[in-house]
């Protein structure tokens, strides 16, 4: 069985692939209302490192 719908309104527009934190996403809402997010790993990063990124783009700003 297969189900099909429209995607009634995109919220976000798909973000570019992180690549350093290994994931990419999207979010939509169907007819019914409802808001889903989609994601994709890519890779996986350890939480060391994603601090570490995290830390290296706060000091950037």
């Amino acid at each position: 069985m297969s189900v099909q719908f429209e995607v009634q309104r995109i919220i976000e527009a798909p973000k570019e692939e992180l690549p350093d934190y290994g994931v990419s996403n999207a979010m939509f809402s169907d007819p019914f209302g409802y808001i889903w997010m989609l994601h994709q790993v890519h890779r996986e990063v350890s939480l060391d490192e994603r601090v570490r990124l995290w830390e290296e783009q706060k000091d950037d700003q």
